[in-house]
């Protein structure tokens, strides 16, 4: 049961990421991080972006993104 339910949190975890990598707060969150992370510090969600933008691939894309 405890392993069903941590798969499940698994897969979870990677398609919310995708959803995040093409929301337009991430994206907007994003370039203000890129020319000050100090001010992206503020937003209300950066510690849940950054752990995503940390685990984004060269490319820009969030771990388990389709496009």
């Amino acid at each position: 049961m405890l392993i069903k339910e941590l798969n499940e949190g698994i897969l979870d975890w990677i398609f919310k990421n995708d959803n995040v990598a093409n929301d337009p707060v991430y994206k907007g969150w994003k370039k203000v991080y890129l020319k000050n992370p100090d001010a992206a510090a503020m937003h209300k969600r950066h510690k849940e972006f950054l752990a995503i933008f940390q685990n984004e691939d060269p490319d820009g894309k969030a771990y388990g993104a389709k496009n």
